[in-house]
């Protein structure tokens, strides 16, 4: 019984030491540089390029990973020893001065109700229906008559930049729904209703106009396998770079830096205000906070070739959803296939992340430990596709509480919450018999009636009063003019032209192939040893008719094995689809590049 008690003493006494560590940090130590802008510039690079200022600066990653925005709203700063603030007001300057705008936005839902399918009405049409099909065009025009479901209903919530919700729910409760719902995820619901507000824009002109600002991460980590964590998090980079960039840096120095810091564990401490101008500099050290500086050179891999593990996989993922520089991010059951302690690294990343940029974050977990529950700022429970309570975290098992649900003394706030949703799993406290809420049907409704949802409805007033479409409209506007490249479209979704695209998909390609360079060894020898094969088969052949029937045999074997050993690039396509999905829906590049692409770097092979 002594010993947790020991090691929640030790954790205490090492954040105590860090915050100590961030206030004694003092990267400028000459008074007459700091007055000097171009000096101040290789002060961040000479600390960053330091052992010690590495150390420094990742001892305030760890410190931040720890604070929630509630946290960061008083948290206050050593002036007199923390001289790290002059260079963010340095960079804040120079943002400013520049012109550099942010894309941040929260976002706010009303009665949203989305239906589906029954998986029961549900099934792969067969070789002849698929015949039948393309000559029974006319039933497209057809009312659709296969059975509906509801899968969410009545859903309402709002999140401020720099907030991140938990969605607590057993499977089947409706949290991926919801998360893809939020992220404008729904061609595979039948009806959405209810309505959106990212910072005073509906949902459907979010989704036309500024799609890449709303990424939603699926609970599967897609990657190619054969290419580094390094070349995977480049290409997002590339894809996304901006054209305005402090202080005028070319393209590749605003990636190599990206990558090069990013690396290595580092990160600022600031406040939210500051956060907003400086996120060229802030995205450098994306990498570094999420420890993946081991990694740098290694392969991402799959369950069937060998790379990473899957909680660096994880993290790999986060970084490719954050270099995209969006404001609301979508994780679906983000700790799934990892472990207790990776998990916790994994949301403690994710709270620097929005404490860092300002973005906002729903993260769907089906088992949470409470150490990862204290990270978050507000919880949403689902129920049988109902929600029964949204509102901050640290209220929420008072919340059940006070409905007449008793949490034994030894289980943790978000297994209560998501045993309260279980009737083989909730206890009530005595003399409540009878009187708790028992169906999905009956939490909603005393939710709806609850002084809690009443806070709620005034909050997302305040939120829609306090942010106006026009204005949101253009401020995106104009930081879509900033970042898109020159040459491309102002309506494109697209940050960088489509030959640019081409070129950074070319590069991939060709990245892919070297890193699986065993199987193109292979390919091209069984090529070349089955013509060495055939050719002295028919070796000699007379130039009479008489070797008219073996010249026609070698003709017809050579356009035979080439069809049918291609043949095996159907496989590999299919593999690769989830991954192109998920990056089209980031709004990285058109996947007809990428087709185009492959068809040129498997040419000289194929």
């Amino acid at each position: 019984m002594e010993k947790p008690a020991e090691n929640h003493s030790n954790d205490t006494d090492s954040i105590d030491s860090d915050n100590q560590d961030v206030q004694k940090f003092n990267p400028l130590n000459d008074p007459e540089d700091q007055g000097n802008a171009e000096n101040l510039s290789h002060h961040v690079s000479r600390i960053l390029s330091t052992q010690e200022g590495m150390e420094r600066v990742a001892t305030l990653a760890r410190v931040l990973s720890t604070k929630t925005k509630k946290d960061m709203d008083h948290f206050e700063i050593n002036k007199e020893n923390f001289d790290l603030e002059l260079l963010l007001k340095y960079l804040r300057d120079r943002s400013a001065e520049q012109g550099i705008e942010s894309a941040n936005a929260g976002v706010s839902f009303r009665d949203l109700t989305c239906w589906g399918v029954d998986a029961s009405a549900a099934h792969g049409p067969s070789v002849t229906e698929m015949s039948i099909n393309y000559l029974s065009f006319w039933k497209m025009f057809q009312k659709d008559n296969r059975k509906q479901r509801m899968i969410i209903q009545n859903f309402v919530g709002v999140l401020e930049p720099g907030e991140m919700v938990l969605c607590l729910g057993k499977p089947g409760a409706g949290c991926s729904s919801l998360l893809k719902a939020v992220a404008g995820e729904i061609e595979n619901f039948t009806k959405v209703e209810g309505s959106f507000s990212y910072d005073g824009l509906d949902q459907a002109e979010m989704m036309q106009k500024y799609k890449g600002y709303v990424v939603y991460n699926p609970e599967l980590d897609f990657h190619f396998p054969y290419i580094t964590v390094k070349e995977t998090i480049q290409l997002a980079l590339r894809c996304k770079t901006p054209q305005k960039r402090i202080d005028n840096m070319s393209r590749s120095e605003y990636v190599d830096n990206m990558l090069r810091v990013s690396f290595l564990q580092t990160t600022f401490f600031f406040s939210h205000s500051i956060l907003t101008f400086v996120f060229d500099f802030l995205l450098q050290l994306w990498c570094t906070v999420f420890g993946l500086t081991h990694t740098y050179a290694t392969r991402v891999g799959n369950d069937f070739v060998r790379g990473v593990s899957g909680g660096e996989r994880k993290r790999v993922s986060i970084v490719e959803a954050l270099a995209l520089n969006a404001s609301v991010y979508c994780f679906d059951n983000a700790t799934r296939g990892l472990d207790a302690s990776t998990a916790l690294e994994f949301t403690q990343c994710l709270r620097t992340a929005t404490n860092m940029l300002g973005c906002s974050a729903f993260v769907a977990i089906y088992q949470a430990g409470q150490n990862i529950y204290e990270l978050f700022d507000k919880v949403s429970v689902l129920y049988k596709g109902r929600q029964i309570y949204w509102g901050p975290a640290d209220q929420g098992v008072s919340y059940f509480e006070k409905m007449g649900y008793l949490k034994p003394s030894r289980m943790t706030a978000p297994e209560f919450l998501t045993a309260v949703t279980s009737p083989s799993s909730r206890q009530v406290q005595p003399g409540f018999e009878g009187k708790v809420p028992e169906s999905s049907e009956e939490f909603a409704e005393y939710w709806v009636n609850s002084p809690e949802y009443a806070n709620l409805m005034t909050e997302m007033d305040e939120f829609d009063a306090n942010h106006n479409g026009d204005e949101t409209r253009q401020r995106l506007d104009f930081v879509n003019q900033q970042r898109k490249q020159k040459g491309n479209r102002q309506k494109s979704q697209f940050m960088v032209t489509y030959w640019s695209q081409l070129y950074y998909l070319m590069l991939r390609g060709f990245q892919r192939t070297k890193g699986n360079i065993t199987y193109t060894i292979v390919y091209i020898s069984s090529f070349v040893t089955k013509g060495f094969v055939v050719g002295s088969m028919y070796y000699h052949i007379p130039k009479s008719t008489n070797g008219a029937y073996s010249r026609g045999g070698i003709l017809f074997y050579v356009l035979l094995f080439c069809s049918v050993t291609s043949l095996a690039e159907i496989a590999n396509s299919f593999s690769t689809r989830n991954i192109l999905v998920k990056q089209k829906s980031y709004s990285m590049y058109h996947l007809s590049a990428e087709a185009l692409q492959e068809i040129i770097t498997e040419f000289p092979r194929s």
